[in-house]
């Protein structure tokens, strides 16, 4: 016998990718009866119900007249009946041993709460863009109690997940308007990884789609803006503070990461405060330079903010032009987004 996986996906007028998606799941090389599919729907109008409907018994689907994306996710979460969980974008696929090899790694693993693995990158039709996500974005995987890497950033897919659901109830429900609406993935590593060791299958496992609806490829060569940049640290602002406040909630208690989180809450806020001073007059720029003192992190701000306000275009070349990844794959990406 078997451990119980439930296999989680939520879509939004995602239709055209969904059964591909499903089928994914049936066909992995685990025992389908051991592989619980739920598929949680949230408003579409393209048909996705009907194309849920037609897998019959071996989808359970649920279905959201409306809301946000992260109401589906809790959803989801809150119907799971396996031992493990699993999440899968409504618009990307499995390879056919992702379930099996995981599960067999928990299995051998007690001390790991978390599995995950590195993905490889396919354009809308099928065209392999790369094969390995990591490579394509310098991603170093980490292992073992990974709590003060995550705090700096999320290197963990949510399609590539695999977690023991005796672990959800330090991740669910996942708080809307905190700064992790649609990181879902880097809230649920960062919440585990405080409880439990992380590790990974050193190969990719998940197919992730890009087709220009989801912009993760695209960062490094979209435009990025002066607006684009501030709202983005407003969000790096709000995740730091709600991981300082999950520190507290959870009475964890590791001076190191509270400190290091709490420099870099305290940087990113500084850093959102230059880009907020750039849009007032000369006068209230350098009374908050004055009050903040000249550091890396002002003269960074100050600098990147000053260039996306009179020069973007000329930031937007050296910035491609720094990253020979995003230089390289910028033809492709422009191809494949038709931009």
């Amino acid at each position: 016998m078997q451990p119980l996986v439930s296999a989680l996906i939520v879509n939004r007028n995602y239709g055209k990718y969904l059964g591909q998606a499903i089928k994914s799941i049936l066909a992995q090389d685990y025992p389908k009866e051991y592989i619980e599919i739920i598929v949680v729907d949230y408003g579409s109008t393209d048909g996705s119900q009907r194309i849920i409907q037609e897998f019959g018994a071996d989808v359970k689907g649920f279905y959201l007249e409306d809301g946000t994306f992260l109401q589906a996710v809790n959803t989801a979460l809150a119907n799971v009946n396996g031992k493990y969980i699993a999440f899968l974008g409504a618009d990307d696929m499995w390879l056919s041993t992702k379930i099996s090899r995981q599960v067999a790694f928990l299995e051998r693993h007690p001390e790991v709460g978390l599995v995950y693995s590195d993905l490889i990158v396919i354009s809308d039709n099928g065209q392999l863009i790369s094969n390995s996500y990591w490579n394509l974005y310098s991603i170093k995987p980490r292992r073992g109690r990974v709590a003060s890497n995550l705090i700096k950033g999320n290197f963990i897919s949510g399609g590539t997940i695999l977690v023991r659901t005796g672990l959800r109830d330090v991740f669910f429900p996942i708080p809307e308007g905190k700064g992790f609406d649609r990181t879902e993935d880097w809230w649920i590593a960062f919440n585990v990884s405080l409880h439990s060791g992380v590790d990974f299958i050193d190969e990719p496992l998940t197919l992730y789609r890009f087709h220009g609806r989801n912009v993760v490829l695209g960062n490094t060569v979209v435009p990025v803006t002066f607006e684009s940049s501030k709202l983005k640290l407003k969000q790096e602002v709000l995740i730091r503070k709600t991981m300082l406040e999950r520190l507290s909630e959870l009475d964890v208690y590791d001076d190191s990461i509270f400190r290091e989180l709490n420099l870099l809450y305290e940087s990113k806020e500084c850093e959102l405060k230059v880009f907020e001073s750039l849009e007032k007059d000369a006068s209230s720029l350098f009374k908050m330079l004055r009050e903040l003192g000249l550091n890396s992190s002002t003269a960074r701000s100050f600098v990147k903010g000053m260039m996306l306000k009179t020069m973007p275009g000329l930031y937007n070349q050296l910035t491609l032009l720094r990253n020979r990844k995003s230089f390289r794959y910028n033809k492709i990406y422009k191809q494949i987004a038709g931009i």
